[in-house]
């Protein structure tokens, strides 16, 4: 399934293989997985092979809870966009919703993405540590 890669750490990684190396890292089944998340393990290893989509956003957050993982990290690897990321943008400045509309109309390398995101990280970084600053009278 071309349209189901996902990117882990450089590299392109679909959400099953993904969620595989995730499960068996805390040493789970698939049957345990499966009663913990509250899916048929049968659905979690038709998943995990590929011949399944990646679950709904609900189910992928309770995924990544049983796991310990961060939710939005397993969104990001499924390619699925939050049902709240609509209003936030609608919240943040036109420049946001610009951007993002850039991106979808002309792709960018792997690497551009990964430098992007390097820079807003250290945006709000750096942003932090402003905000928390007082000038001295």
């Amino acid at each position: 399934m071309a349209d189901d890669r996902r990117i882990h750490n450089g590299s392109e990684e679909q959400y099953g293989t993904f969620l595989r190396r995730r499960r068996l890292g805390r040493q789970l089944t698939q049957r345990e997985f499966g009663a913990k998340v509250g899916v048929d393990f049968t659905y979690l290893s038709k998943v995990e092979n590929g011949r399944l989509p990646p679950p709904s956003e609900a189910t992928i957050t309770q995924i990544a809870k049983v796991l310990g993982d961060n939710p939005e990290e397993h969104l990001a690897q499924a390619r699925k966009v939050p049902l709240d990321l609509r209003a936030a943008v609608a919240e943040m400045p036109v420049e946001a919703a610009m951007l993002l509309r850039e991106l979808r109309a002309k792709p960018v390398s792997q690497e551009a993405y990964t430098q992007m995101l390097k820079t807003l990280r250290d945006a709000r970084t750096t942003g932090r540590r402003r905000v928390g600053r007082r000038s001295r009278p």
